[in-house]
């Protein structure tokens, strides 16, 4: 088992720094905090850690996408962050303050020395332009994406081959022109390219296949 040092060493404006006092902070309120942020480091990987204990991992460099679990656990002095990833677990002491998460493991791996941001808010004002509803139509059917404020993605894809209703998560990539979809039935994510973005007209391109939008081409949006 690798022990690292979790570090939190400040935070966006938007968001609380957590104190935590042993004995007197409840496991539950340290989970929170971390759920609550979608985490980037600065390889180019994507870290959400949901409440549930699911853990969403995206590499940009290795074009990898990796579900595994996360939990939070009491210490003496300070709580543990537990991470299985790859059928690897860590280990680390978590030391809540604010701003960023700095992990650093004892062995020399490779997720050493990492260092997690939150959404800058410049994410945070495109993500307020995208939050609505949105509809692309096409010879046979439509797709349609519900963006809600929380976080939380509604869709549905009308085709020749019937209706699909999906459900799951977004987030707006640290660059400010992609978005992430996780789909609660697919364990991977969905890549999208924002080409476009002015009011109620949207134009994205698929980085990789994809259940919402066409692949391989645009795709325009307009907004309901």
């Amino acid at each position: 088992m690798m022990v690292g040092m979790l570090m939190l060493l400040g935070i966006s404006a938007s968001a609380k720094c957590l104190e935590y006092h042993p004995g007197e902070t409840a496991i539950a309120t340290v989970q929170q905090y971390i759920s609550n942020q979608f985490w980037q480091d600065a390889d180019g990987a994507y870290w959400q850690m949901e409440a549930d204990g699911s853990l969403y991992f995206w590499s940009e460099q290795a074009q990898q996408y990796t579900v595994g679990r996360w939990a939070v656990q009491d210490g003496p002095l300070t709580p543990t962050l537990d991470i299985v990833l790859n059928g690897e677990r860590r280990t680390y002491t978590l030391l809540p303050d604010c701003e960023r998460i700095s992990l650093t493991a004892q062995e020399e791996t490779g997720f050493s020395n990492l260092r997690l941001s939150p959404a800058s808010p410049q994410q945070g004002a495109l993500a307020a332009q995208l939050a609505g509803e949105w509809q692309s139509a096409y010879a046979d059917g439509y797709c349609q994406l519900e963006l809600r404020r929380d976080g939380r993605l509604l869709a549905q894809r009308k085709s020749a081959n019937g209706t699909q209703t999906l459900q799951g998560r977004w987030v707006v990539g640290r660059d400010g022109r992609t978005v992430f979809f996780h789909l609660d039935s697919c364990s991977r994510v969905e890549i999208i390219s924002i080409k476009y973005l002015q009011m109620d007209e949207l134009v994205v391109k698929p980085v990789c296949d994809s259940l919402l939008v066409n692949a391989g081409s645009d795709c325009y949006f307009n907004k309901l």
